[in-house]
């Protein structure tokens, strides 16, 4: 049988020089890799240190919420949801929102921040138990009506999310207390979306009224703005909490909770309150 592979010292040389020649040009391939790599998959802003954010509500609020998230580059919007697929009449006839719309947003977002220009990344869902129940989203932001906000977002630290809510945080001291709880006791991360307390403005006026630069306040009048005129959609009717003096259900609250938690937190101290508007 003829032999494939000499032993002599010159054919082991050989091999050698070959088998060295190999090696060093691998490793310099693997050296010089990351230079390949794209840099939008490496360090801080990386995929795999990117928040997967699943948003549940595309109404009013979402408007201002979703362009926040967008804009923070350790969030990625993998999802959406709401209900209405899509519809004008929202705060006014030409308002168009829904979960369409959303979708649509997101993606044209996402794909103006590719070379390629294309991006079909975000889902859009009606029930927004799909979202909860996607592995790979680690946050949700709810911004749907407030009896909805104890329900989801109990459901969301159960599954191991970490939750934005918005204002108000419930409808009642009891469903307060079963969200705490279950934040608590699945350690997730629960936000509410009362920010307007952390602003500038708000805090400058905080340091003015607590240092007694304006004087002891003894009134203190607040605007609410009117809410929707109409529920989304042909079949919309005139909102029954409209006034902002009652919600869904006959339950009684504080009209604008976001105003009187500003007012609280700027006066800190015992007052009376009137609200204008409608």
């Amino acid at each position: 049988m003829k032999r494939i592979v000499s032993d002599s010292p010159d054919s082991i040389r050989c091999s050698r020089r070959r088998f060295l020649k190999t090696t060093a040009a691998a490793a310099s391939a693997v050296v010089a890799a990351p230079y390949l790599v794209p840099s939008s998959v490496l360090g801080v802003h990386s995929p795999s240190n990117r928040v997967n954010v699943g948003i549940i509500g595309m109404g009013n609020q979402s408007t201002l919420d979703v362009p926040a998230f967008l804009e923070n580059d350790d969030a990625q919007v993998v999802a959406v949801c709401d209900v209405n697929t899509a519809s004008y009449g929202y705060r006014d006839p030409q308002q168009y929102l829904g979960r369409k719309p959303g979708q649509e947003k997101v993606n044209a977002y996402y794909a103006s921040k590719r070379p390629s220009g294309q991006y079909k990344g975000c889902d859009a869902y009606n029930d927004f138990r799909k979202i909860i129940d996607r592995k790979d989203i680690d946050a949700v932001a709810i911004i749907v009506p407030d009896h909805w906000h104890a329900i989801i977002t109990v459901m969301a630290a159960k599954a191991g999310k970490d939750v934005y809510c918005e204002k108000p945080l419930s409808l009642t001291v009891g469903q307060g207390q079963a969200m705490v709880k279950a934040v608590r006791h699945y350690q997730r991360i629960l936000q509410m979306g009362s920010h307007w307390r952390s602003s500038p403005s708000c805090r400058r006026a905080a340091e003015l009224v607590r240092n007694g630069r304006l004087g002891q306040v003894k009134r203190v009048l607040a605007f609410l703005p009117p809410n929707n005129a109409k529920d989304p959609g042909p079949a919309g009717s005139p909102c029954p909490c409209r006034t902002g003096s009652t919600t869904s259900g006959g339950l009684v609250r504080p009209p604008r909770p976001l105003i009187t938690s500003i007012v609280a937190c700027i006066v800190s101290a015992s007052f009376s309150t009137t609200r204008a508007g409608r």
